[in-house]
């Protein structure tokens, strides 16, 4: 025990060293010691819960196969899980990419025939050319904006009159990301040497993206994102871009504060009789980071443009097996087959386990038996023992343990006799305490004490001083037990003696903590609460160490719980708090210990305090008297026959 009592004796002087000078570096020494002992100490304890959990074959055997034969499955299903996801997410990602690239293409050549039929022809015959292209669709968009400069004209076709002229893009970069007025547009340029030039601008809105949605096997939907950029799709501002979802039907976006739907942005997903998979439950994204201004060319610092994706595994899966053979059914097969595969494996490594935990199981059976027998009074019974290992030994120490049998008839004897010891000390605890009903004039004091063993750790107690006044303490010694019900007889006959000796209040609290630290109850708590009721001024004056809060009631008022908190005795950081409250004529005192609030239900809920001022609430209009039946008949109804973990001690103090 070193171990532990050095490790208390270092805390300690950590303890006292922070209180006095914590900023010192031999308060700093002692606190790092007291981590290093800590987590050491708590090491070596992990290690023992190890070994006392792993003790029984039948735990290793079943944290062994769970480690090796179940765990794995689940890590590699949710590793697969996630790696399949993102592949998903990623092909979808590039499918979109490699889709706008080929619209993209189309769009350059076109432009580039334009500039053609200039030079070999004449700027007329380019511009009739480039009137027949722009009414030529490009699926999946629905329109495309062009802007053209031939021969020093400027000509804008479907809606490109109002877009500015891209002069900025030249020599090998042919396509770009741009951004004029919140708009995001994709921008294809070919330009001749004679300064023609020919621009075609895809744009990036809510149009586009159902348009694309509608036509592919993929939803998207985009926007813009930067420090001072917008919204593409919803034209309502913001860079904050964020996702939540409660499912697929769930779905929704965050987008500057504002909150939107999965309908908001992308065409309501029909519902199939494919399954699961058939559902909308891969979402990407996909991101341009070059972003440009589409008036002068210039990069957009923190500006990029975000395609959100949205669309089924069977999609992805339809799309990437795509194939005029029916690839896609042929991979479907042969995943079967792998699948086939691995569960004949898993099944035979599932037998050879099996087999060889029913072997360590016979060799319990028989084990098994020979306690059956001995419980049925065969103490002649042996196991035999057919193996060299633990299970073996086991079997030998069961048969010596047979020949001990006797011995242990004596010692449940000897306990018999300690617990008729144990009743008779209930019995002369119970005698200490005060009668159950007491008047003394217009006081009076109905007392109810269950204990939850044979001897209880609950205290109370009634002090008549003189006609005007009473004093009324209730306690509660931490644990159970015989050495509790001597400490708390010492903690009656303390209290007695000081409140005849003229102490009262935090001075006796004080008094009674300084006995306890002084006869070296320091490890043991102690709570205590007094109440000295003056009937002559009309008031109560509570003093308070770390007990239940007690209620007031009485002159048509709800219930007053009287807060004053302290931590309990048995401590040198016990400071007793105190407050004073009017207690005229028709009021009423409840004062109890805690296993009325902490009695638990079946279901292990506590009672709880506001469960039982709503009970005070309640029985505040009807008699006092009836007052305790009240609080029982509530705590049997919530406890429904739960035994008692502790101590029920409740006093109602009247004054008429």
């Amino acid at each position: 025990h070193w171990w532990w009592i050095s490790g208390a004796a270092i805390v300690g002087v950590a303890v006292i060293a922070a209180g006095t000078a914590p900023d010192s570096q031999f308060a700093e020494v002692f606190f790092v010691l007291s981590v290093l002992w800590g987590l050491i100490s708590a090491a070596f304890l992990a290690w023992r819960l190890w070994r006392w959990m792993t003790y029984r074959v039948g735990a290793r055997l079943f944290i062994t196969y769970f480690l090796i034969g179940v765990l794995p499955v689940f890590f590699a299903i949710a590793f697969a899980a996630v790696g399949v996801y993102i592949l998903m997410g990623q092909y979808t990602s590039v499918r979109l990419g490699s889709e706008l690239n080929r619209v993209s293409l189309e769009l350059l050549h076109q432009c580039e025939l334009v500039l053609q039929r200039g030079q070999l022809e004449d700027v007329g015959a380019a511009n009739s050319l480039l009137e027949q292209l722009a009414k030529v669709p490009h699926e999946p968009f629905p329109w495309v904006h062009w802007k053209a400069e031939l021969g020093g004209r400027v000509v804008g076709l479907e809606g490109g009159a109002a877009l500015p002229s891209v002069t900025w893009a030249a020599g090998a970069q042919k396509w770009a990301i741009a951004v004029d007025d919140d708009r995001a547009y994709r921008v294809i340029t070919a330009s001749a040497e004679s300064g023609d030039r020919v621009t075609a601008l895809i744009p990036m809105d809510e149009t586009s993206a159902r348009a694309i949605s509608e036509a592919w096997w993929f939803d998207v939907a985009f926007f813009l994102q930067g420090a001072d950029a917008a919204d593409v799709t919803s034209n309502d501002g913001g860079d904050d871009i964020g996702i939540s979802a409660d499912g697929s039907a769930g779905m929704s976006f965050r987008i500057s504060g504002e909150e939107l739907e999965s309908a908001d942005l992308w065409p309501k997903w029909e519902d199939t009789d494919s399954g699961w998979l058939s559902q909308p439950l891969v979402v990407w994204f996909r991101v341009a980071v070059d972003v440009v201004d589409l008036e002068t060319g210039a990069p957009l610092e923190d500006g990029n443009v975000v395609a959100l994706l949205r669309t089924s595994p069977i999609n992805v899966w339809n799309d990437f097996t795509l194939s005029r053979y029916e690839l896609g059914r042929e991979l479907w097969g042969v995943l079967a087959v792998l699948a086939g595969l691995f569960l004949v494996g898993y099944g035979l490594a599932l037998a050879t386990t099996s087999a060889v935990i029913l072997s360590i199981t016979r060799s319990t059976s028989r084990l098994s038996a020979g306690a059956r027998a001995v419980e049925r009074g065969d103490l002649d019974y042996r196991v035999p023992v057919k193996r060299h290992d633990q299970l073996g030994d086991l079997a030998r120490s069961f048969n010596h343990m047979t020949d001990s049998v006797q011995s242990m008839l004596a010692d449940v004897a000897e306990k018999e006799r300690l617990a008729r010891e144990l009743e008779l000390a209930r019995e002369i605890q119970e005698s200490l305490l005060p009668a159950r009903h007491l008047e003394m004039g217009p006081v009076t004091v109905r007392a109810t004490f269950m204990p939850a063993a044979e001897v209880g750790d609950d205290y109370f107690d009634v002090f008549p001083l003189s006609e005007d006044r009473v004093v009324v303490a209730i306690g509660d010694v931490a644990g159970h037990g015989l050495s509790t019900g001597l400490l708390m007889a010492s903690l009656k006959s303390s209290v007695a003696a000081l409140v005849h000796e003229g102490y009262s209040g935090t001075d006796l609290i004080d008094k009674v903590n300084h006995l306890l630290l002084g006869h070296g109850s320091s490890r043991t708590m102690v709570t205590l609460t007094m109440i000295e009721i003056d009937l002559e001024e009309g008031r109560l004056n509570l003093a308070n160490a770390g007990h239940c809060p007690p209620f007031l009631m009485g002159s048509g008022k709800p219930p007053e719980e009287l807060l004053a908190s302290s931590l309990p005795m048995g401590s040198r950081l016990c400071r007793p708090a105190s407050l004073q409250r009017p207690f005229p004529g028709d009021s009423n005192l409840v004062m109890y210990s805690d296993g009325l609030a902490e009695a638990i239900s079946p279901g292990g809920e506590p009672f709880g305090y506001e469960r039982l001022e709503g009970v005070l609430k309640a029985a505040a209009t009807g008699p006092v008297s009836d007052l305790t039946a009240k609080l029982l008949e509530a705590l049997a109804d919530h406890t429904a026959g739960t035994p008692a973990a502790d101590d029920l001690t409740i006093l109602v103090v009247e004054r008429t």
